[in-house]
């Protein structure tokens, strides 16, 4: 075997600073659908009335999950996009 398929290019050092720039999106994704969410909620509990509040809070949960499935396939995306690059 060739020597360049015996290092495994995953096992060197990478610096906080690389994975910060990695996490970056994820963070921001994140932070960003949290303010959407304060900011809708406030809007609809003072300006529409409170059954709009409620039902915000019943459809959250089912939004948390379909953002949850989103961010897991685009980490995946990622993930294997560089995998691909790599190899």
């Amino acid at each position: 075997m060739s020597e360049t398929r015996d290092i495994n290019k995953l096992s060197r050092d990478f610096s906080w600073w690389g994975l910060l720039i990695f996490a970056l999106p994820s963070i921001g994704l994140n932070v960003w659908l949290g303010i959407y969410q304060m900011i809708d909620t406030a809007i609809s509990s003072s300006l529409i009335n409170t059954n709009a509040l409620a039902a915000i809070d019943v459809c959250y949960p089912v939004l948390s999950i379909e953002e949850g499935i989103a961010a897991m396939l685009g980490a995946g995306a990622c993930a294997h996009a560089l995998l691909r690059h790599l190899y």
